[in-house]
């Protein structure tokens, strides 16, 4: 099974701003900065904290990732990157699949408490 468009509803607002990018690799260091694709952080949870300051993407490169997130308010999480791409258009989580593998416990994507939307797209189950 794999989870796509799996996000809040929406009532069509629009933002006023545009959102900053926070990158997320296998080959990553969560001492980075999160701020393109050879300063990627390392866990995708340090990279769902960085966008939650302000609100924003946190692309997500292929591999597998051993941890559980939580997600947080107004931070858009999409799985499925090469690790080159510049645009969402350009992700294909078919062919670079994205894994959050939080062993045998438990839940390993918490949604709860959320104050306003956030979406979780293109992650494949272990």
């Amino acid at each position: 099974m794999v989870l796509t468009r799996c996000v809040d509803e929406s009532d069509g607002t629009v933002f006023p701003y545009v959102p900053s990018t926070v990158y997320v690799a296998p080959t990553g260091d969560d001492r980075n900065d999160g701020s393109g694709w050879g300063s990627a952080k390392r866990t995708v949870q340090a990279g769902i904290e960085l966008a939650a300051i302000g609100g924003g993407e946190v692309w997500v490169g292929a591999g597998t990732y051993p941890e559980r997130v939580i997600l947080r308010s107004l931070v858009w999480l999409y799985g499925g990157f090469q690790g080159s791409e510049t645009n969402l258009q350009q992700r294909n989580w078919t062919a670079n699949l994205a894994i959050l593998d939080g062993g045998s416990f438990g839940s390993v994507v918490t949604a709860s408490h959320l104050s306003s939307w956030c979406a979780f797209d293109g992650f494949c189950p272990t």
